[in-house]
């Protein structure tokens, strides 16, 4: 071969190895930033409901696996160029292919120490295995993906290592461990997580918890009674006295969340401890049982706090600091650039500080707190990062009267047609959240407990199933018939379906809200404090309509919600209605006017009926005497 053609093969060839070793610390780079992303994030979206987080979390989730999916092919062609044999050229030449050779055991060299943890990338943290239940559903797809991908990072140590023999190129060994430990450990936390593995577990064994958290029945029981069992009885009235009942009761009733049903006997359990609390410690309990569901379903829980998974974080958390401490016996800057040492120190210091945090995570959750308690009897809880936030205290509202009543520009127009932006881009704008207050707390609480009292029987029994369907079937009726004696309000809640029914008592809400919202302007302190509860509540439904109808009973909500926003428009467009506070009070005073029933009505739109509703909330005022206060009661009552 000519020099100058060997020169211009071989420049070539080795910018094109440049080149994909520099695509590899891009990817490499940002897939590190996204896994920072979920370690910081993961675990709060589970208190924190803004848009921003959750798209954060998903975008990152996603972009993690794909990052480091498409670094793992591109280190595999660092093994495409074999040997060169210099000594077939002229030895003007033989710095050249030195040079190259040089370069190509170096990609060798970072293949072998970029790819295992590229494995712990896949793995992802432990405060996020899956973002949403499909994912648990698609573990088989996981199991493959982990297969192919340690079939391939083992082949890489297979044809690496066969021409290395010094002690320094087996420093990947470890992380190599590591990363099929916690990748197996993602792929057993989906299998076991999914719909139909959940279900199977609860059938074979009613105990869906790591063995290091085992609550029965009779420690519930005794705990109920007084007696002394694992927990020293000064921990009684605090919050590990809450975590305790809390694993128990979501212990009774994963049932339901595989749509199994529970036996009585835990049923009373549960009511027993409820019974006597106030509705603060009520709300409190429930957030931790439904953090414990969240831990089950989206992180590594189910492993994290069992002795086999403790025993691998050992064996993990070893291998992560005995690379790290013998990464600079490894350095050569004869392979490696100064950006190749420094990106390879930020993977081992990153995994090295996932490992410190699994350790502190692991020693600071609720699950930790019941494990000393039964193990213990230590019932102080412990967490490093502060006062632990385990729900936002805040609900969604949506407003269908606010959403119809905003200007939309043409731009905004031609974007809600592109594919489903529109519908998201809709709720995202007029959505909004309202705190949740002692009070409305207290309001809630105190109508469970009622019907509670009425399924019970005085000997501590609950009666027959047929009673308690009718109880939980009532859908405001039991207010205004038992409180009020109202028998005219029956064709707006129980002669309609329940979307049809929440869709036109909403409207109503809102009608009598603005009206007298008008005749309270600049004194409206007393206005405000008894109808804010039922304006939140009556936009809180609205928003579980709207932007979460899989948490809603199957319908045409969805439907009646658009056609009533058609008519809606209509109106505005003939009336040239405004998005003002003070001139929407103006507005809903002409859809309170007779002349609404002259606007043609969509088929399923419910604009009109609404505003007959609410004509006939406003004349029990004007013809049977009543306040505004204690209108607003009943209509809070009804929306509770």
């Amino acid at each position: 071969m000519d020099g100058d053609d060997y020169e211009e093969k071989q420049g070539h060839e080795y910018v094109e190895k440049a080149l994909l070793r520099l695509e590899v610390q891009a990817f490499i780079l940002v897939g590190l930033c996204l896994q920072i992303i979920l370690i910081i994030f993961g675990f709060r979206r589970k208190f924190i409901v803004r848009s921003w987080i959750r798209v954060l979390v998903w975008s990152a989730y996603l972009g993690a696996n794909w990052m480091a999916t498409v670094a793992l092919g591109n280190l595999g062609k660092y093994e495409e160029y074999g040997k060169v044999d210099c000594g077939i050229y002229k030895d003007e030449y033989d710095y050249i292919c030195d040079r190259y050779i040089k370069f190509v055991e170096g990609n060798k060299k970072l293949s072998l120490l970029w790819s295992p943890f590229l494995l712990l990338h896949l793995a992802g943290p432990d405060t996020i295995s899956a973002y949403s239940l499909e994912d648990n559903d698609l573990w088989s797809r996981t199991f493959f993906m982990f297969i192919a991908n340690v079939g391939g990072v083992f082949y890489l140590f297979a044809i690496t290592l066969s021409s290395m023999v010094t002690f320094r190129e087996y420093i990947s060994v470890p992380i190599f461990i590591s990363g099929i430990i916690k990748y197996g450990e993602r792929v057993y936390v989906l299998w076991s997580s999914s719909t139909d593995r959940f279900k199977e577990s609860l059938l074979s064994n009613p105990d869906p918890f790591p063995d290091l958290v085992k609550i029965t029945k009779q420690d519930m029981e005794k705990k109920l009674e007084g007696e002394e069992i694992d927990i020293e009885r000064e921990a009684v009235k605090d919050e590990s006295h809450q975590i305790f009942e809390a694993f128990f009761l979501f212990k009774s009733f994963a049932n339901l969340f595989s749509g199994l049903i529970i036996d009585d006997n835990e049923l009373l359990i549960s009511n027993k401890i409820f019974s006597g609390k106030l509705a603060e410690d009520a709300f409190n309990l429930v957030a931790i049982e439904l953090g414990i569901m969240y831990d089950v379903l989206y992180t590594k829980a189910i492993v994290a706090y069992s002795r086999l998974g403790i025993f691998l974080r050992c064996i993990s958390f070893f291998c992560s600091s005995f690379s790290l401490i013998l990464f600079p016996l490894y350095i050569q800057f004869g392979y490696f650039s100064l950006v190749d040492t420094l990106i390879t120190f930020s993977l081992l210091a990153v995994a090295f500080l996932l490992e410190i945090l699994a350790v502190v995570e692991l020693y600071s959750t609720d699950w930790a707190t019941l494990i000393r308690l039964i193990k213990k009897k230590k019932a102080q809880p412990i967490s490093v990062f502060g006062n632990r936030k385990r729900w936002s205290k805040v609900m969604g509202q949506f407003n269908l009267l606010s959403c119809c009543f905003k200007e939309e520009s043409a731009k905004y127009m031609r974007v809600q047609n592109f594919f489903f932006i529109g519908k998201r881009l809709t709720i995202h704008l007029n959505l909004s959240w309202e705190d949740v207050s002692v009070d409305l707390q207290k309001m809630i609480f105190k109508e469970l407990s009622e019907k509670i009292d009425k399924y019970k029987l005085h000997d501590d029994h609950f009666c027959d199933t047929h009673l308690l369907e009718k109880i939980l079937h009532q859908r405001g009726d039991y207010v205004l018939q038992e409180r009020y004696n109202f028998e005219e309000f029956n064709w707006c809640i129980n002669k309609v379906e329940l979307d049809h029914s929440l869709l036109l008592w909403h409207i109503a809400t809102d009608l009598c809200y603005y009206e007298d919202f008008d005749k309270h302007e600049g004194t409206d302190n007393n206005f405000h404090q008894t109808s804010k509860f039922g304006k939140c509540l009556s936009d809180y439904m609205l928003y579980l309509l709207v932007a979460c109808p899989y948490m809603m009973p199957k319908g045409n909500g969805e439907l009646r919600f658009r056609k009533t926003c058609v008519m809606v428009r209509r109106f505005i467009q003939s009336s040239k209605a405004s998005s003002t506070s003070i001139q929407r009070a103006e507005d809903c005073k002409i859809l309170l006017e007779d002349n609404i029933d002259n606007i043609k009505s969509e088929d399923m739109s419910v604009l009109v009926e609404g505003c007959k509703l609410a004509k006939q909330l406003q004349l029990l005022q004007s013809e049977d005497g009543w306040n505004e206060e204690k209108k607003w009661k009943m209509i809070t009552e009804v929306w509770v």
